[in-house]
């Protein structure tokens, strides 16, 4: 069966419409990455700055938010930009019930170098503030040490504090 003109082009506009369809729908029904805001202090002021990270979405509060401070944990991908947490800290663990977020970090973030951008105080205070910031429906935040509160300041979790945020 041979094809004239008209209905070749016809078929193929067709063919090329239900692909543009096709590609359309599995781009706005399933989106690869989920935007992310990383906040990391500048070398200079030491005032955090937000970096937009695409991470593959996980299913769950508990897995996102692991996935992010882990994220976080690697460190800030601009050299003008310096870690909130030492290289050698770690993520322990991450709990989440009814919009409580627990999450347990290794020993090694209370040994801050000297040369330190952040304090203790301030490196909680922006795990906290990147987590409150990027997963919204969670109602408390406690972050661990060895999975202790580090003292009676942090008993009631962390508020996010919007000016320090860039």
């Amino acid at each position: 069966m041979i094809f004239d003109n008209k209905t070749g082009r016809l078929i193929f506009g067709a063919l090329f419409l239900f692909l543009i369809v096709l590609s359309l729908s599995f781009y706005f029904l399933k989106q690869p990455w989920s935007p992310r805001v990383l906040f990391f202090p500048e070398t200079v002021t030491g005032r955090l700055v937000g970096e937009r990270r695409f991470l593959p979405p996980r299913r769950g509060l508990t897995a996102n938010v692991e996935l992010y401070v882990k994220e976080l944990i690697l460190g800030p991908a601009d050299p003008l930009l310096s870690r909130v947490v030492p290289r050698d800290a770690t993520l322990q663990s991450v709990l989440s019930r009814q919009g409580e977020v627990y999450v347990s970090l290794s020993k090694e973030i209370v040994d801050l170098s000297p040369d330190a951008a952040l304090s203790f105080d301030q490196a909680m205070q922006a795990i906290a503030s990147g987590v409150l910031y990027n997963f919204p429906h969670v109602k408390r935040l406690y972050l661990l040490v060895e999975g202790q509160l580090p003292g009676e300041h942090y008993a009631d979790g962390f508020t996010f504090e919007k000016k320090l945020l860039k």
